[in-house]
């Protein structure tokens, strides 16, 4: 895996010239093998490579089933989930929490903020976590979100960041209709 290298590829075509197609080939070859298994990773200490550090990343885990596509929606819908057989106990669930929506329509998992909706605000909601996916429930027991998880580790907004589940492909029924806002004078 070769990214951002066309720099570091120049400067080290300059300083080893190649006259015909089959030599530039070779100089790119070593070029390649030198960037990825040689040179110290930018980000890692000095006896990580890039190839190092590729090899100890861990890999996405497969889908567990194909999309049928028989199944989906003729008009290009949102694609839902197949429900759990039991959202308050399937033996394949990873771990299961309770959160009531804050203020600003977000609850927070395993540093990630989830924005739900200011509608949403002061809901409890369940989160149940999957191997490949994190499913919402509202008070009734209705599956409103599910997205893939665990999310990708970078971070975004400040020191956690921010998921938009409020519209498809995440969110799969509409939103609650807005609530009129209470006054607090007197």
């Amino acid at each position: 895996k070769v990214e951002r290298s066309h720099q570091p590829a120049a400067a080290w075509l300059r300083a080893h010239p190649a006259s015909t197609l089959e030599e530039l080939n070779a100089e790119l070859d070593r070029f390649t093998s030198y960037y990825n298994t040689e040179r110290q990773h930018q980000g890692h200490g000095i006896a990580l490579t890039p190839l190092r550090v590729w090899a100890q990343t861990p890999r996405a885990l497969a889908s567990p089933a194909p999309i049928d596509l028989e199944r989906l929606p003729a008009g290009g819908g949102p694609i839902s989930l197949p429900d759990p057989t039991d959202p308050t106990g399937s033996d394949s669930a990873v771990d299961r929490a309770r959160r009531t929506v804050m203020s600003n329509g977000c609850v927070s998992y395993k540093d990630r903020a989830l924005s739900l909706g200011q509608t949403m605000r002061g809901i409890e909601v369940t989160l149940i976590e999957y191997p490949t996916r994190l499913d919402l429930y509202d008070p009734d027991g209705r599956r409103f979100v599910s997205l893939p998880w665990p999310q990708p580790t970078q971070r975004q907004q400040g020191n956690r960041s921010t998921i938009d589940t409020k519209k498809p492909p995440y969110r799969l029924i509409p939103l609650p209709p807005r609530r009129p806002r209470t006054s607090h004078r007197s």
